[in-house]
């Protein structure tokens, strides 16, 4: 199956900008989710919607210094957590995307591409 988009919205300049103007999308536990990442960074924001911890997976790929390590976030109930900023080198699929896996859909997951 394939992974369920996340359509980053563009934010000017090179800071992450948190407002209550984000909107946020359900995790897909099931297949997981994907964000284009293109030629600029990408930062998720990931918030815990339920009672009790939850976890996010950013998976990686091999990078000119032969890392390979996935990352795996803890987001504790109630929370949000800001990543990022994740550009190409290490996380860039073969679809070009950013690939992230939750624990639960009470993570609620909304995505932000920095334009400079």
């Amino acid at each position: 199956m394939a992974r369920t988009a996340l359509i980053p919205a563009d934010v000017p300049g090179t800071r992450p900008q948190v407002a209550g103007w984000l909107t946020f999308t359900a995790a897909d536990v099931v297949n997981g989710n994907a964000a284009v990442l293109g030629v600029k960074s990408l930062m998720v924001y990931a918030r815990n919607s339920g009672g009790s911890a939850q976890t996010l997976e950013v998976l990686s790929v091999p990078d000119a210094y032969g890392r390979t390590d996935d990352v795996v976030y803890t987001i504790p109930a109630g929370d949000i957590l800001e990543l990022g900023p994740f550009g190409s080198a290490g996380f860039t699929q073969a679809d070009g995307a950013l690939w992230l896996g939750a624990s639960s859909a009470d993570v609620l997951l909304s995505v932000r591409r920095l334009l400079a």
